[in-house]
């Protein structure tokens, strides 16, 4: 869950002048110095940055390394004028991770950042927003979201093919099987598209 944001960077930093970008890599060494080689298996794309250290590894205090992460990943944000990241399935995420998102949450209001989070309905879902929304500083907007009308659906459909003519049958058949989902909907339209059952003849699906 953490990965992306980190390659995302190394790809900004990739496209810094020399001397700046220079100078963003030496103060993330200096972020998780005695780190090196946690950061380096947790996030390979940080091989080009991160020197490998020879010596021995100490018992990592595993608090630290998250507040380390979530201290690296706000200052990060800092680089653009206003960011947005987007978690999705937090029920999913792994416990390593939720502990830095949690951080991040208390201080997110010292960041130009928006953090969109997704949860499905489950019970284990509830819990982890519960986890989540405990003690934290600020108030986190929940925002519940309906399954898409049969109308919305087709709408979807019909924009996601380039708005051309999409046989009804075809339709139908979509919607009854995403039931609702805007992600399961594209999932079927975009198996269907690779695997060449659905195919655009003339101006129609």
């Amino acid at each position: 869950a953490l990965r992306s944001p980190f390659e995302q960077y190394v790809h900004y930093l990739e496209l810094m002048p020399e001397s700046q970008r220079r100078h963003a890599e030496e103060q993330l060494r200096q972020f998780v110095q005695g780190y090196q080689e946690l950061m380096l298996r947790t996030f390979p794309c940080l091989q080009p940055i991160l020197p490998h250290t020879k010596q021995p590894e100490l018992v990592t205090d595993y608090e630290r390394f998250h507040t380390i992460l979530a201290d690296l990943l706000l200052w990060m944000t800092r680089v653009h004028p206003a960011a947005v990241w987007f978690i999705d399935d937090l029920q999913a995420i792994d416990d390593a991770s939720f502990n830095v998102v949690r951080r991040i949450i208390g201080r997110i209001q010292q960041v130009p950042l928006c953090l969109i989070i997704s949860l499905n309905d489950s019970l284990d879902s509830q819990l982890v927003y519960e986890r989540l929304t405990l003690n934290q500083p600020i108030p986190i907007q929940a925002i519940l979201l309906q399954p898409l009308t049969d109308q919305a659906a087709t709408q979807f459909i019909t924009s996601y093919l380039g708005g051309y003519n999409v046989d009804q049958q075809i339709i139908n058949e979509i919607v009854a099987r995403s039931v609702g989902s805007p992600f399961a909907l594209r999932e079927y339209i975009q198996t269907l598209l690779d695997t060449g059952m659905l195919r655009l003849v003339n101006t129609c699906w």
